[in-house]
C-alpha cells in the first residue's frame, strides 16, 4: 500500500486483454482482491479487457494446462472482442 493505480495503468494502456492471477478470493463478489485493484486501477484509464483468474483454491496444483487455457482464452478474446464472465477459478472441481 498504497496501490500504484498509475503505474498499473500506464503499464497496460496499450493491452488489448489482460489475465489477473489472484490466489485468494475475496468478499466483493466480483473476483479476487488483486482483480478487483487493478480493474479499478484501468477503470476511465486504459481499454483493457480484464479477466480475474482466481488459482490455487484449497491447495489445488496449478497445471501447465491451466495456464495455456487463460492463454488461450485471452487470444479469443483479443480475436472476438467478447469477454467471458469477468472472474473465473482455475483447478477447482466441477
Amino acid at each position: 500500500r498504497p496501490f500504484p493505480v498509475a503505474k498499473i495503468a500506464e503499464a497496460l494502456k496499450n493491452v488489448k486483454a489482460v489475465a489477473i492471477m489472484d490466489k485468494a478470493e475475496s468478499f466483493n463478489a466480483a473476483g479476487g482482491p488483486l482483480g478487483a485493484e487493478v480493474k479499478a486501477a484501468l477503470f476511465g484509464k486504459a481499454d483493457v479487457k480484464a479477466v480475474n483468474y482466481i488459482y490455487g483454491i484449497g491447495g489445488r496444483d496449478v497445471r501447465v494446462e491451466d495456464l495455456k487455457s487463460v492463454y488461450n482464452e485471452l487470444m479469443e478474446i483479443v480475436k472476438t472482442g467478447q469477454m467471458p464472465e469477468s472472474y473465473k477459478y482455475l483447478s477447482v472441481r466441477e
